[in-house]
């Protein structure tokens, strides 16, 4: 049960820096930003934890590269749908969806560093 508490935190973190306006002020479109990104991040950063959880090192990898991936798709999706005045869909999905998974890699690193670092009673 104690393995919650990481995910728990780290979900809690992204709905405030949501609801703060956190994510609009960084490039996410001020009307899903508040709290269907993040929402739907928790979704995606809960499957991420789990991968952690059963294989650290392989979950460590795959978010940071998720985090990457996500953050680039999010950025040149935003560029290229402000650029195309709001005509190119699949830019402006690149966008929304980006955020999602950016929003799911930072639950699931915080999630699992917190888990590691904080909660973790092997070594007491």
């Amino acid at each position: 049960m104690r393995r919650v508490w990481g995910l728990a935190l780290a979900a809690a973190a992204i709905l405030l820096a949501g609801q703060l306006g956190l994510f609009a002020r960084l490039g996410a479109h001020p009307f899903w930003s508040d709290f269907t990104a993040p929402a739907l991040g928790i979704l995606v950063g809960a499957a991420g934890y789990c991968l952690g959880l059963w294989r650290r090192r392989t979950g460590l990898i795959t978010m940071i590269v998720l985090l990457v991936a996500a953050a680039a798709a999010a950025r040149f999706g935003k560029q290229v749908f402000a650029a195309s005045y709001a005509e190119n869909a699949l830019a402006g999905d690149f966008w929304f969806f980006g955020w999602i998974a950016l929003c799911g890699a930072l639950v699931a690193l915080v999630g699992l560093m917190l888990d590691r670092s904080v909660f973790d009673r092997r070594d007491a």
